[in-house]
């Protein structure tokens, strides 16, 4: 009986911190030089700290420069620091300026303000081959420093017990 409670993580007896959790919708327009970025998500991702189970999905759609696409898929990896999350997910499916990168995937970091103030920004999509190599270890959302304010929308960013 010591012994197979010795091989529990204290976390998991307390319950502590065991599920991080981010959803939300907003949109954003930002300007690349002479560019403008106008995207619109929707996710809703979970991760089970003490299983490393992670679920959820996540739409992205918007324009770069007039050019429209839209990707979706799977989320593949949530890490939660305070009230920033990096998501990264899966392109299940993409068209229009992303279509050469189904079946790659993206980094997306979101930051919760409250009610208002929210701020995201996007690492790169990667092609097919490159995501895969990665696509289950996100990157610190602290270590993002050119988080961007949404137009509008709320997300919301937690870490449950």
């Amino acid at each position: 009986m010591v012994l197979a409670l010795l091989a529990v993580p204290a976390s998991a007896m307390a319950g502590e911190n065991s599920v991080e959790r981010a959803s939300g919708a907003g949109s954003q327009s930002t300007p690349m030089g002479s560019d403008a970025f106008t995207t619109h998500i929707a996710f809703s991702a979970t991760h089970d700290v003490l299983t490393n189970e992670v679920k959820g999905y996540f739409v992205a759609k918007g324009a770069l420069d007039g050019m429209p696409f839209r990707q979706q898929g799977e989320v593949t990896c949530l890490k939660v620091v305070g009230n920033q999350a990096s998501i990264k997910y899966r392109f299940d499916r993409a068209s229009g300026g992303t279509a050469t990168f189904e079946g790659g995937g993206i980094e997306v970091f979101v930051e919760d303000k409250g009610p208002k103030g929210d701020r995201a920004t996007f690492g790169p999509p990667q092609p097919p081959g490159i995501f895969q190599t990665d696509e289950s270890r996100c990157d610190d959302p602290n270590m993002t420093l050119t988080y961007q304010p949404l137009d509008s929308g709320n997300f919301v960013v937690r870490n449950d017990g």
